[in-house]
């Protein structure tokens, strides 16, 4: 177990005694929702988001509010937490300013507490963080690895390009694959002789494929 992730239990540990509302009524936010409440029985009293569309929905049971019902709430419990679930730096960092300006100063931003996408993907699947689900989690991940590889050798061979053609390679529609391919691009390019992985399903040839059941589109472009 790294210290990263030390210091992710002890974040979480530190919520315990405290009600959290999620900023994002998104599906990261919904996954943040089930690690506080399966792994670290931490409870979240609501959703917050600027889309009003959302406002009065529930998400697993939990209401999404405006920011003007956030400031209500705020005033109302003494020991309330912010998490801002975005994943998005321009993103979270507007939603930060926001809450400034609100006069809500107990905010955590989740990407920057240890709390990314593939993590928090990692903590459902395996139901906790230990050293002994971590290095689970480590052979989960290479196997998706390896399924890439696969799928974009695939395409190779479809488009009949010559074993020594360098390509580009082009990923969409899904942000858990998305995750995968940023943390392993050296290998990936290495194993595939890429010359760049970029976040685009406009190739010269596009796949939708399903990766351990993760939908997701691959496009190829000869380099």
């Amino acid at each position: 177990m790294t210290d990263k992730d030390t210091d992710l239990i002890k974040q979480m540990n530190l919520y315990k005694n405290k009600k959290i509302v999620l900023w994002g009524a998104t599906s990261f936010g919904e996954d943040i929702l089930k690690v506080c409440r399966r792994i670290y029985n931490i409870e979240v009293v609501a959703f917050c988001d600027n889309n009003n569309t959302k406002w009065g929905n529930k998400i697993s049971g939990v209401k999404v509010v405006s920011p003007t019902e956030l400031v209500k709430i705020d005033s109302t419990i003494k020991e309330l937490d912010v998490i801002i679930t975005s994943t998005v730096e321009t993103s979270y960092n507007a939603i930060s300013t926001q809450l400034d300006n609100m006069g809500i100063n107990n905010y955590t931003i989740a990407k920057t507490m240890g709390l990314p996408l593939l993590l928090i993907r990692g903590l459902i699947i395996l139901d906790g963080l230990t050293k002994t689900t971590l290095d689970i989690y480590e052979k989960l991940l290479e196997g998706f690895v390896r399924e890439i590889i696969s799928k974009i050798q695939t395409m190779r061979k479809e488009s009949d390009f010559e074993v020594q053609d360098h390509i580009i390679i082009g990923y969409a529609n899904n942000d858990f694959i998305a995750d995968i391919i940023t943390k392993n691009k050296d290998i990936i390019m290495n194993e595939i002789l890429a010359n760049d992985v970029i976040e685009s399903d406009n190739g010269t040839y596009t796949k939708n494929w399903k990766v351990n059941n993760e939908e997701v589109t691959f496009s190829i472009t000869k380099a």
